[in-house]
């Protein structure tokens, strides 16, 4: 019962695949243009990649929700970001993320273990994950933790998080979303996040590639 509650709070958090932003975009379309304007500098990218170090600005697509006992207030969303690695025979694509001021109430509270009425930070990621081998491995990256710039160390949230770890055999892949809840954390000032995920392992137990660390920028221009 617990699980299915969380569940139905995960629906109402973020839904970081498909298309939700498609209506908004044709009615831009049709609307009338206005006139020329003079030309300007370029915006920022909305993606900037070097090597581990992922800069994220919005991209207009997240949406506000106030259900289940659970507000939701986004500050940021990306579904766009494209980054891949590797982990030994593991590949892996960090596909999108979202930042949020989230606030609970009632039964929503007390299942996720939330202050009633207290801001909480969301932070949520994207990720596939493919295993390029034969062999079984065992990877968990919805085990794993963040570190915010403002100096709180969270675990992902089991009872929200997709099954996007645990054993990966030949040739399979799985995708979804890992959840982190921060307590101490202000989604609106939130500049940066580095997150870690262990590297994997064989069925010998031998680690294979090197553990993961992920640094993601969030500009406030």
């Amino acid at each position: 019962m617990k699980r299915a509650f969380c569940l139905l709070l995960a629906l109402s958090l973020l839904i970081l695949a498909g298309c939700g932003s498609a209506g908004a975009s044709a009615a831009k379309a049709a609307a009338p243009q206005p006139a020329a304007a003079a030309p300007s500098a370029a915006p920022a990218p909305l993606v900037t990649i070097s090597e581990n170090l992922i800069t994220v600005r919005d991209d207009g697509t997240g949406e506000n929700s106030d259900k289940n006992g659970m507000k939701k207030t986004v500050v940021l969303t990306n579904r766009n970001i494209g980054y891949t690695g590797e982990c030994g025979p593991l590949v892996y694509e960090i596909q999108g993320i979202q930042i949020a001021t989230i606030n609970a109430t009632g039964d929503a509270a007390s299942m996720m273990g939330l202050a009633p009425g207290k801001d909480a930070a969301l932070v949520a990621i994207q990720i596939s994950v493919e295993n390029t081998s034969a062999e079984d491995i065992t990877w968990y990256p919805d085990q794993s933790t963040i570190i915010t710039s403002d100096k709180e160390q969270v675990g992902s949230n089991l009872l929200l998080s997709d099954s996007v770890g645990g054993e990966f055999m030949g040739n399979v892949i799985k995708q979804g979303q890992i959840y982190f809840i921060c307590e101490n954390t202000d989604a609106e000032t939130l500049s940066h996040v580095q997150w870690r995920i262990r590297s994997p392992h064989d069925s010998k137990l031998n680690h294979l590639g090197e553990d993961v660390i992920i640094e993601f920028d969030f500009p406030k221009d």
